[in-house]
């Protein structure tokens, strides 16, 4: 059983951003900070609305925040020896989160940074790196074999943000329980899959971790890339065997008798 210990610090940054960091209160809620095994740094706060139109916007997310059971809106990142930074980075995270799932961010004005950094630093990356990366167009792609699958990860420049993304299931008007335990087990899959978030797009299923330029490095960008490999071996044949009725209808059962 993992343990999880409340962080106890004391915040204590510079002049200049003693204003910002002594307000850390979003939608009238304070948010945990807990530090989590191996290092990582998390904080949530509840949020209101249908899970599945949550599971869309969160697509258009530039950071490290996901939706997750309950549901709440979830930040992590492994937490940095200048512990302030991180502090600033988790409240960053939250409030732009916050500022797109409920509307207040239109997706198309969204951009989390520079977006000349943000090329630089990928190209950087995948060209120094120990894995294949083959370019196409814009766009990385690096593909994994697998004992079950060969799995497809595309990392490109969006937004100002470097986003990793791989597929795990094509929607094509599924049936609406199929739909219903597809959004059901996205929740529980966030709430546990490290970095990485399933998200909801119009024509398909996908595994994706963005990061802005003001957080990303190269040890971060394996960890992105690990946590699309490990979460696709543990979702992929879900989230397919999902879109049978009868199986999603199982899976719903189940799952309410447990409530």
């Amino acid at each position: 059983m993992k343990s999880v210990q409340p962080l106890a610090v004391s915040f204590q940054p510079s002049p200049a951003e003693a204003e910002r960091t002594s307000t850390f209160q979003l939608d009238g809620h304070r948010p945990p900070l807990s530090l989590e095994p191996e290092g990582w740094l998390v904080a949530f706060v509840p949020v209101s609305g249908a899970p599945a139109d949550l599971l869309c916007r969160q697509a258009a997310i530039c950071g490290p925040a996901k939706v997750t059971a309950g549901p709440c809106l979830r930040a992590e990142l492994p937490l940095e020896k200048k512990v302030d930074g991180s502090f600033i980075a988790m409240r960053s995270a939250l409030e732009h989160g916050l500022q797109v799932i409920t509307g207040r961010t239109r997706a198309s004005a969204v951009e989390a940074g520079d977006r000349a950094e943000a090329e630089q630093t990928l190209t950087e990356y995948v060209s120094s790196g120990p894995r294949e990366w083959l370019q196409e167009g814009p766009r990385f792609l690096l593909q994994v074999e697998t004992d079950l699958f060969l799995q497809k990860i595309v990392a490109e420049v969006a937004r100002g943000c470097i986003r990793f993304r791989s597929d795990l299931v094509r929607l094509r008007d599924p049936e609406p329980v199929s739909f219903r335990a597809l959004v059901h087990f996205l929740l529980a899959l966030n709430s546990r899959l490290r970095l990485a978030r399933g998200s909801l797009l119009s024509d398909r299923v996908v595994l994706e971790v963005c990061l802005p330029t003001w957080c990303v490095n190269t040890a971060l960008m394996d960890q992105a890339v690990d946590a699309l490999i490990v979460g696709a071996r543990v979702a992929k044949k879900e989230c397919a065997a999902l879109l049978q009725p009868e199986v999603a209808r199982t899976y719903c059962e189940f799952h309410d008798e447990r409530r």
